[in-house]
């Protein structure tokens, strides 16, 4: 029965903007997901996650205002009904969540730019022969030289050309060195944007970042190829990558041993079980 003081139509007013709110809340982050850079991309999907908790919550608080006097409003019943709705809906809607992360992936990578050629993106994995690359012609002479000594050292210490942070992917979050008008300089890029940029004071420096950045790849495949169990990923990246830097420079190998800036830093400070 309508409400006489017109709270049903005012109701309905507001269930439909709910209703509204919530396909927005189910389309709308597939949307960003895809959009946005990867970091802003994992919290737009955590929200996403949490969003039928918040609109739960937030019909609650609508039907409390307009029918404070409802049993169904006390907030033991609304309690109750969030346990119940949470045991019936959380795998569909895990499922569901899942889907459209996974729709979100397939139109981020296809919304990336291809080169030239019709090779695959600059996201491609970097063991593959068609990963996009800038033409030497298009590097700086300075960036050029330094990428032309990095493979020089690489082939007399032994290292493949492919974990080199050499190779500009603007999309997945691998290192880039290059020379800039402040010096030398790696960083990381997402979408095209720059961050954790360091800045080297010598060539040897950077070479030690460079390799040791690329002795931390191989020493994260052979440790991924080996573990058991997730406890001995931290020991066995330690492990291969101290074996490896020792045995191309001793210098390095005895710095990255004592550096807490390089990313095998974290595994060392790991409390071991």
């Amino acid at each position: 029965m309508a409400d006489p003081g017109g709270g049903m139509e005012w109701r309905e007013i507001i269930y439909v903007v709910m209703g509204i709110v919530a396909i927005f809340c189910l389309v709308a982050p597939v949307v960003l997901i895809a959009r946005l850079p990867r970091r802003a991309g994992v919290v737009v999907a955590m929200l996403w996650f949490f969003a039928p908790v918040a609109i739960y919550w937030a019909a609650i608080s609508v039907e409390s205002m307009l029918a404070p006097q409802a049993d169904a409003n006390d907030m033991t019943n609304a309690w109750a009904g969030f346990h119940l709705l949470s045991g019936v809906l959380t795998l569909p809607w895990l499922v569901m969540w899942s889907g459209g992360i996974v729709l979100a992936l397939v139109l981020k990578k296809q919304s990336m730019p291809r080169s030239d050629h019709g090779q695959a993106s600059s996201s491609a994995a970097p063991s593959q022969s068609t990963t996009a690359q800038p033409q030497a012609k298009e590097l700086p002479d300075a960036t050029r030289h330094l990428h032309e000594t990095i493979r020089t050292r690489a082939a007399e210490f032994g290292i493949e050309q492919r974990v080199l942070p050499i190779v500009y992917f603007p999309d997945n979050d691998a290192a880039y060195v290059s020379v800039t008008d402040h010096g030398y300089s790696m960083a990381r890029y997402d979408r095209g944007n720059a961050y954790e940029v360091s800045v080297p004071h010598s060539l040897d420096e950077i070479l030690y970042w460079v390799f040791d950045e690329a002795t931390f790849r191989l020493a994260g495949e052979q440790a991924a190829r080996e573990l058991t169990h997730a406890d001995q990923f931290g020991p066995l990246v330690l492990e291969h990558q101290g074996r490896l830097l020792a045995a191309i420079h001793a210098d390095w190998h005895a710095r990255w041993q004592v550096d807490r800036s390089r990313r095998a830093a974290y595994y060392r400070d790991r409390p071991t079980r």
